[in-house]
């Protein structure tokens, strides 16, 4: 009656940023991405994204898999499962398909159900304001001339 859906695997780790790393920018990963550090800026995986006990992300995430047992002050993307470990704290919204948040867990937000087309959506208003911006900034670079 109930189908039993798979858990995501988190067993293997493409790229690790250490605990005593501080990152800020924009990290894009084709693979599962653990964060052990501090990030500042948008943090991308086209797998999963590990963040530890002590890991930090200060920015929007998106994966299709997320485990959060850090902190995250930022909006979340996970096109699969979002998990907020007991230790673990979002604040910010999430937009994913399944949700599992453990006892004790902080979640500090609003929560939708992902659909395809309303990230497509969102991807394509984001891109669209940084290309306003660039437009913006090349046309008072040209100004100061």
């Amino acid at each position: 009656m109930f189908s039993k859906k798979r858990a995501a695997s988190f067993s293997r780790i493409d790229s690790l940023i250490g605990k005593n790393c501080f990152f800020d920018g924009v990290i894009k990963s084709s693979g599962t991405l653990r964060i052990d550090g501090e990030v500042k800026g948008e943090v991308i995986s086209e797998e999963n994204i590990i963040l530890s006990e002590s890991g930090k992300i200060a920015g929007d995430v998106k994966a299709t898999n997320i485990l959060i047992s850090g902190k995250v002050t930022g909006n979340i993307i996970a096109t699969d499962s979002l998990r907020i470990t007991s230790s673990g704290q979002l604040i910010g919204d999430s937009n994913t398909k399944t949700f599992v948040i453990d006892e004790n867990a902080v979640f500090e937000g609003k929560s939708t159900q992902y659909k395809e087309k309303v990230s497509k959506e969102l991807d394509n208003q984001k891109k669209n304001k940084l290309v306003n911006l660039n437009e913006d900034n090349n046309a008072k670079k040209h100004e100061k001339k």
